[in-house]
């Protein structure tokens, strides 16, 4: 069977997960999508299809080998294979690590009580569990606030004046660290499959407060810009579904929700500068911001 290499470094790639994984011959490799953690190839072997994620250490390898491990049996992620009895691979001095792919089926409409259920079991397991490698918050607000300040510091910009009062609130909330979290839980890292729901990506993860989770995928799932009444639902189910494992505190979700958005606020400045698109993404993120916490406060109103 001839090899597909599209890359020339991957030529050096197949014999080495030849050795380490139990997956049969190597057929292809092909990149499959870059994520805030880590970058993604398609591996094809005779024993089926693979996710080769690079690393941003052997720490990130680490946790994610001891989450997976706990929640592959809950189905709630795959299991990331052993590399020779290693939890992750080094090829040309980086770390990856490997899992089974998951074919994902396009849906028009989420189950959001399904997908809240999905995310209150994985916390509580991920609660129940103790001794998993600690992992900094790579995207702390405060250093990434302080950083835009230097940067711009001779630039009194009338958009960071805006951000100050909100950036300075979001930094101020002292949240009970309740849990590990996966902490980038956005709908990226959530494949539906003809089992259910399945959670991608712990290359984040860390201890935290669980709803900051919650107002990750919240921000990013639910379709904000429709009609009031159907936001409202889809938020009730999902809480329905999350509370079947886990506590909602209407003013934690709040809090969370306004911190998920000054974090992305700040990180785009951070990356990309004061541009003409930044500060529209900037304006956008703000206004959905009102918009999301008048949607949390009619539903518990409602409740």
């Amino acid at each position: 069977m001839q090899k597909m290499i599209s890359e020339p470094c991957w030529s050096s790639w197949i014999s080495s997960l030849e050795r380490a994984y139990s997956i049969g011959e190597v057929i292809r490799i092909e990149p499959l999508a870059k994520g805030s953690s880590s970058d993604a190839n398609l591996v094809v072997a005779s024993e089926g299809k693979y996710v080769l994620r690079k690393l941003k250490n052997e720490l990130q390898g680490e946790t994610e080998y001891e989450l997976a491990n706990r929640l592959q049996s809950y189905n709630i992620t795959p299991p990331i294979l052993l590399a020779a009895e290693d939890v992750c691979i080094k090829l040309d001095e980086a770390y990856y690590n490997l899992q089974p792919y998951l074919d994902s089926i396009a849906r028009e409409e989420n189950d959001y009580f399904e997908l809240g259920q999905t995310v209150g079991q994985m916390h509580l397991v991920m609660q129940q569990e103790d001794n998993i490698p600690e992992q900094p918050d790579r995207f702390d607000l405060g250093v990434t606030w302080n950083r835009v300040q230097k940067r711009y510091h001779d630039e009194e910009t009338e958009w960071l004046r805006k951000l100050k009062a909100p950036v300075t609130q979001a930094i101020s909330y002292q949240h009970e660290k309740n849990g590990m979290i996966h902490a980038d839980l956005g709908k990226w890292n959530i494949i539906y499959t003809q089992a259910g729901y399945r959670i991608i990506d712990f290359g984040e993860a860390r201890y935290g407060n669980t709803h900051f989770d919650l107002a990750a995928l919240l921000d990013s799932s639910v379709k904000w810009t429709g009609e009031q009444e159907d936001c409202i639902r889809s938020l009730h189910s999902f809480i329905e579904g999350y509370m079947l494992y886990g506590k909602v505190d209407a003013d934690l979700l709040l809090e969370n929700i306004h911190l998920w958005t000054m974090r992305g606020v700040v990180v785009i400045i951070d990356r990309y500068g004061l541009e003409q698109r930044t500060l529209q993404y900037c304006s956008r993120s703000m206004q959905k911001l009102t918009h999301m916490k008048e949607m949390v406060e009619r539903l518990y109103l409602s409740r």
